[in-house]
């Protein structure tokens, strides 16, 4: 900046400086009583606006029109003093209307964005601040509900107006921005954020009128919407003609409340607040090939973030218990699904799927922590500002999980990784974007199921709601992993499922229900996946039947609706569903599942003794009970299943090993493996290794066979049948110490182990 440009800022700086003398010296001489009445000063400071616009345009400079006009609108905040709210609204509106005039006339960026942020903020401080003073001047707040929507209706479309005209004009706002390092936003994105600051204070002050706030969301909604798909090419006329005559219906109808109000018997906002949500929505979905993604997600963000804050939910005091509130982002999140699959695109697909998990779980968070803080200050203790009753929470979630299924499967085999941008410079980001675990398929099976454990742990659900989403995630889950259209394994699937699973039970107990899901869950899983899971998978069925053994109570038992214990006191009597017959009949699916693949697996020792282990925990489960024939069931199901195994499994793989061996042999035998004895250049490793071995074994031998040589290696150990035999063994030891029928129990024991390998 040169000598010329230094000295043109000091002289404006001074013209503000002075003419902010002049308005205080005003105000001074009316508390000398040199001037007589407040009306007196109003026109005095009036008339310096007017001198302050004049020197403005002789200077050539924003900054001194700034000053007129935010000057302009702290007058019009005292005109109450005089003419009350209406004289307020009026002055604020017709300083909005004078301060717009000024910046298309001197076409400045600056001006039209400081007019649509000052007159925003300047209605909601009105709306929200309750009266004070201002020197001798009282500053009214805007009490009046028809005149605060109509002022804000109005000034919010003058505001829309003007952002479209100069919304790619340079502005302060931008440059200051940019001067933060923040980037540098557009005149009308940064404009139209500051003025919804004011907006939103003027919402929220109103917010118990639930129609009313609505109302006020909507309007806003319409007029920046309209702008924004101006800005973005679509003609003005296509957009203003149906917003201008929906309005304009619309404000005919808020005059007319009474007569509305006794002819339909609903308020005047309810009926502004469908009709213009309804006239807005089609509006920008008629166009919305024209609307970017990153405004579509960020503006559901913004929408279900208002009808959060505004929509009572509590029961006690005018809520419903939710209903109202879940329903509405109900239809907010199938609009989102509705697009993302229309506009196959990857960032609402992603609002969709966590959205509405992510914002409860955010609430219950915040809820905490101001209860906390409170309590630790001895402060009375917080309720929280959301009350969700379980019935609608439980049928938003599902609702939820159904399009979350529904997006996810559109977007194809590759589906969306929020991962995928990270560069893997470190370990732990290259391992977390290699991992999936931010693949969208992922995300929607942990994260409800992480919000599923925390909202339980808040009395969020009743037994039969938490037992029935759990059922519904797991089945689109497993379904969707069926039908091949996720890209995760099926191992992270069976741990996130046992652990949201068993975290369930060890808190809230329902080992029943756990039993079962569980148990069909895996199966499930196994039966379409790979053999390299089937250990993993059986032992997992096997942990909720350990926690309930232990005999450990619930440290949060929840509530269940009263026709669940009708039934269980009625037709559910008796043991059929006693949880040790739900552990026998788990573990003959389990098996039913298991057994069939197990003679063609290549590594069956770590199945078979999860299956192992699984029979064993079923069968002491059903000797502590007190039934007969549940107790004869589960010996025949460990019986059959070793067996199985053994005829199956440790044969098959035994023939394995002698054919393997047959072959080696044969090989010798033709002469395609040579002894390479004798010379240097004929030695044979492989001869060596083997020699080594044999020396090595006690009861290997040294041989100059060379087909048994070679074959010493080929040898097949019955591990599984070695466990078969320790369990046998054990059983039967333990059974003699504590039953007292040692000779009984020691012959039924030989007869087992000499039919095992007979």
């Amino acid at each position: 900046m040169g000598p010329k440009e230094r000295l043109s800022l000091l002289g404006i700086t001074w013209v503000i400086i002075s003419m902010k003398v002049l308005y205080g010296l005003a105000i001074e001489l009316r508390n000398w009583g040199v001037i007589e009445d407040d009306l007196l000063l109003g026109i005095v400071l009036l008339l310096l606006v007017v001198v302050n616009i004049l020197v403005a345009y002789r200077h050539d400079h924003d900054a001194i029109a700034a000053q007129s006009t935010l000057v302009l609108l702290a007058i019009g905040s005292t005109a109450g003093t005089e003419f009350g709210e209406l004289g307020v609204a009026v002055m604020i509106l017709i300083a909005t209307i004078i301060l717009h005039g000024i910046a298309i006339n001197r076409e400045s960026g600056n001006l039209a964005s400081l007019g649509i942020a000052s007159s925003n903020l300047w209605i909601g401080m009105h709306a929200i601040t309750p009266q004070f003073s201002a020197g001798p001047l009282q500053v009214l707040p805007i009490e009046d509900p028809l005149l605060l929507f109509l002022l804000l209706m109005v000034v919010t479309s003058m505001n829309a107006y003007m952002a479209t005209v100069f919304s790619k004009n340079e502005n302060w706002f931008s440059k200051g921005f940019e001067t933060l390092g923040l980037g540098k936003p557009g005149l009308w994105g940064v404009s139209i954020s500051l003025g919804m600051v004011g907006a939103v204070l003027a919402v929220a002050s109103n917010r118990e009128d639930l129609g009313y706030a609505l109302g006020m969301v909507t309007f806003l909604g319409g007029a920046f919407g309209g702008s924004y798909l101006v800005v973005r090419g679509v003609q003005s006329r296509r957009v203003s003609k149906p917003l201008l005559i929906t309005a304009t219906f619309l404000t005919l109808v808020l005059l007319n409340d009474g007569y509305v109000d006794a002819s339909l018997g609903v308020s005047s906002y309810h009926i502004f607040t469908a009709i213009g949500a309804i006239v807005t929505v089609s509006i920008i979905l008629r166009d919305q090939s024209s609307v970017s993604d990153r405004v579509l997600w960020v503006g559901s963000v913004a929408v279900l973030a208002i009808l959060v804050l505004l929509v009572p939910t509590d029961s006690k005091s005018d809520g419903d218990g939710g209903f109202a509130l879940l329903g509405i982002l109900s239809l907010l999140h199938i609009g989102t699904a509705v697009l993302a699959v229309r506009r196959n695109s990857s960032s609402l697909t992603g609002v969709t799927v966590i959205l509405p998990w992510s914002w409860i779980v955010t609430e219950k968070m915040i809820e905490e922590t101001v209860r906390t803080i409170m309590i630790a200050n001895d402060l009375n203790e917080y309720n929280g500002m959301v009350h969700l009753e379980s019935l609608p929470l439980a049928i938003y979630l599902s609702l939820s999980s159904v399009l979350l299924f529904l997006v996810n499967s559109k977007m194809g085999d590759s589906g969306v990784n929020l991962a995928s941008g990270f560069m893997g410079i470190t370990e732990i980001s290259a391992s977390i974007r290699d991992s999936g675990l931010l693949n969208l398929w992922s995300i929607g099976l942990w994260l409800p199921m992480l919000t599923i454990v925390i909202l339980a742990q808040f009395d969020g659900f009743n037994t039969f709601s938490l037992v029935s989403l759990l059922a519904l995630i797991s089945v689109l889950h497993i379904l969707s992993f069926a039908l091949g259209l996720r890209n995760s394994s099926e191992e992270g699937i069976i741990w996130i499922i046992a652990i949201t699973y068993l975290t369930i039970q060890w808190r809230h107990g329902l080992d029943e229900p756990i039993f079962v899901l569980m148990c069909l869950s895996i199966s499930s899983i196994l039966y379409f996946g790979k053999d390299a899971v089937y250990g993993l998978g059986i032992g997992m069925v096997a942990v909720p039947m350990l926690v309930f053994w232990t005999g450990r109570d619930p440290s949060r038992g929840l509530s269940s609706p009263k026709w669940i214990s009708d039934l269980d006191s009625g037709v559910f009597s008796g043991t059929l569903f006693d949880t040790e017959f739900l552990a026998v009949a788990c573990t003959i699916v389990v098996l039913s599942v298991y057994l069939p693949r197990a003679e063609y697996m290549e590594n069956m020792l770590r199945p078979a003794c999860s299956a192992l282990i699984l029979v064993v925990i079923s069968s002491i489960l059903s000797l502590e009970s007190d039934n007969a024939l549940l107790q004869f069931s589960s010996v025949m199901v460990f019986i059959f299943t070793s067996f199985w195994l053994i005829s199956r499994g440790e044969i098959r793989s035994e023939l394995k090993t002698i054919a393997k061996r047959e072959t080696v042999i044969s090989m010798v035998s033709e002469g395609g493996l040579s002894p390479g004895l004798g010379s240097l250049s004929s030695y044979s490793p492989k001869v060596a290794e083997m020699e080594q071995l044999r020396r090595s074994r006690r009861e290997l031998s040294d041989t100059e066979d060379i087909s048994e040589l070679l074959s010493s290696e080929i040898t097949h150990t019955p591990v599984v049948g070695m466990v078969i035999l320790m369990i046998v063994l054990l059983s039967g030891i333990l059974g003699s110490a504590v039953l007292g029928m040692g000779p009984l129990i020691l012959v039924s024991t030989g007869v087992f182990c000499c039919e095992r390998y007979s």
